[in-house]
């Protein structure tokens, strides 16, 4: 699994820089939304499932783990290719942000990917949705 993490619902799509960051950045009631999507940056069909998610913390010389039922992301086994239906889901996403569909047809998935990732809409307290911590 290559992040950023994918994941799409419908014709939106949200990126995340970790799993870690889809574990604390989807709700649990958000899984199981029909036509929720998520892949890695290579295109790779990946699993969303609530379960249980444990976080490491710290405060001062204070160290627990948080423990709470969250989003877990994991690999589907065997590998699905999904990578030309992400590409047009990035192209449709970025028309849609105002992108000319013919300037994007020659770049790369990551490229896209890029582009994407900068038309997210910032988020007071945070630099970029998806990129809490």
């Amino acid at each position: 699994m290559r992040p950023p993490i994918i994941v799409s619902e419908g014709h939106d799509l949200r990126f995340f820089l970790s799993t870690r960051n889809v574990e604390f950045g989807i709700e649990t009631q958000d899984v199981s939304i029909p036509d929720r999507e998520a892949y890695d940056s290579e295109g790779h069909l990946l699993r969303l499932e609530v379960g249980e998610v444990k976080r490491d913390r710290h405060f001062l010389w204070f160290r627990w783990t948080d423990v709470r039922t969250g989003v877990r992301v994991t690999e589907v086994d065997p590998v699905v290719d999904m990578s030309a239906e992400l590409r047009n889901k990035l192209v449709h996403y970025l028309v849609h942000g105002g992108y000319e569909s013919s300037g994007l047809e020659g770049r790369t998935t990551a490229e896209l990917i890029g582009l994407g990732m900068k038309r997210m809409p910032k988020r007071p307290g945070r630099s970029r949705a998806g990129r809490n911590e």
